[in-house]
């Protein structure tokens, strides 16, 4: 059978993810209640941010951001996780 998202209907896991949660969530998705780079829950207080390229949310700090201003700064621009930019062309 085909497997589909049951938060967001979405029948992919997302770019180079995997799928979360017994396969019923994509990984976006699983990503706005636990870190994908340190898999804990976040807590009220924790910066978290959004990768541009895999649509994952993860603790700022999971990225070695470690203000709200770095947070700012790196989403102004667009922000590519580590997990990401590995397979990122090389930009000039």
């Amino acid at each position: 059978g085909s497997v589909w998202c049951r938060h967001c209907g979405a029948t992919s896991a997302g770019l180079r993810c995997e799928w979360q949660n017994n396969y019923t969530q994509c990984a976006p998705c699983a990503s706005l209640s636990s870190c994908p780079v340190c898999y804990r829950n976040y807590r009220e207080e924790d910066l978290i941010l959004q990768c541009r390229q895999c649509d994952r949310w993860m603790h700022a700090v999971c990225q070695n951001l470690n203000t709200e201003e770095e947070v700012e700064n790196v989403a102004d621009i667009g922000f590519d996780c580590s997990m990401c930019r590995p397979y990122m062309p090389a930009s000039n």
